[in-house]
């Protein structure tokens, strides 16, 4: 169960976020007003590309470990079956 402390730590950090969330949607109302809202929705998706891009390359390549340390896995377990 957690303690009083920690609930009063989660409320101030969802606050906190909750603030910052404001502050977001208020600088977008504000940039859309001026017309600037495109180009920095045009940043953020490429943003968004790249990350998923590299998150993709991390997958592959947590996929590839996997698989090799299966295979081990399998190879050291024929050669303990043959023993």
């Amino acid at each position: 169960m957690a303690s009083i402390e920690e609930v009063k730590q989660r409320k101030e950090r969802a606050i906190n976020e909750l603030d910052e969330t404001k502050r977001t949607l208020e600088a977008f109302k504000e940039d859309a007003a001026q017309g600037k809202l495109l180009g920095k929705l045009r940043l953020w998706l490429a943003d968004v590309k790249e990350g998923t891009a590299v998150q993709r390359a991390e997958w592959k390549e947590t996929v590839v470990d996997l698989a090799a340390e299966k295979k081990r896995l399998e190879e050291k377990e024929e050669y303990w079956a043959r023993r």
